[in-house]
């Protein structure tokens, strides 16, 4: 019986969407993680983009994520189960994103966020996971939906 109730509580938390391409472009970076933020504009040319963050935020980049947060567009499936992180849609703006490039580099230029994730309010069309272990960071990105002639060149090697 607890297994069951288990079973449906996590089945329950991880619903949403996920990239659905079972082998999507994927590269990695060890661009710092404001000059990545930066750089994400790129992506949203002609049309209307939302950047997904995930994670524990400091509390500067969490004061700037709550102010310019939308009510979720789409409900994207967490990366992380537990602890159950915070979770904020931004709309994918170049103006606000250097915004948030520069409290990340304010705050020492460390991961902002554990995933990351680009989507149209209809479907996923990035995904970002931040390694905390390394130094600098390295980003592994699937894309989806995305002509990889659109991926900025911060995301490669």
């Amino acid at each position: 019986m607890i297994a069951r109730m288990l079973n449906w509580l996590f089945e329950e938390r991880l619903r949403g969407a996920r990239l659905t391409e079972t082998q999507p472009w994927q590269v990695s970076t060890a661009a710092p993680p404001s000059r990545i933020l930066s750089s994400l504009p790129i992506l949203a040319a002609d049309a209307p983009r939302y950047v997904y963050f995930e994670g524990s935020f400091d509390r500067t980049l969490a004061n700037w994520l709550a102010t310019h947060a939308v009510s979720e567009p789409l409900r994207v499936a967490p990366s992380t189960i537990w602890p159950r992180p915070d979770c904020y849609h931004v709309p994918l703006r170049a103006d606000w994103l250097e915004e948030a490039a520069a409290a990340v580099r304010a705050a020492g230029d460390e991961p902002p966020v554990t995933h990351l994730h680009i989507h149209d309010g209809h479907q996923l069309l990035l995904e970002c996971h931040f390694s905390p272990d390394s130094i600098p960071a390295v980003f592994a990105i699937g894309v989806q939906r995305i002509s990889p002639d659109r991926v900025p060149a911060v995301f490669a090697r």
